[in-house]
């Protein structure tokens, strides 16, 4: 069983984080404590000891500045059409991890 999921603007997804490409993040479905989250529509996502963490331009440099020793990656996200994304973010809420 993973703990996170990322879906890519391709429809590629990837759950090993030896595979994960840093580029075209739509969206990211996690496991938490009390379900699951779908991390979406942010510019990065920063993959720490803790799971995923969502930021904006000012927040990932704080983690660089601050934190960098917590982070273990960091991917880019990606802008789609709404027609494509919300087909995707369907199938993400339906996606069993």
């Amino acid at each position: 069983m993973t703990k996170w999921r990322i879906y890519y603007d391709d429809y590629t997804t990837v759950d090993i984080e030896d595979n994960i490409k840093s580029l075209g993040v739509a969206c990211i479905a996690e496991l938490c404590h009390d379900g699951r989250v779908i991390h979406n529509r942010s510019s990065y996502y920063l993959l720490t000891d803790e799971g995923w963490i969502v930021v904006e331009l000012d927040g990932l440099i704080d983690w660089m500045l601050h934190k960098l020793d917590k982070v273990k990656r960091v991917c880019m996200g990606r802008s789609m059409t709404n027609d494509a994304y919300w087909a995707l973010y369907e199938k993400v809420k339906n996606d069993a991890l």
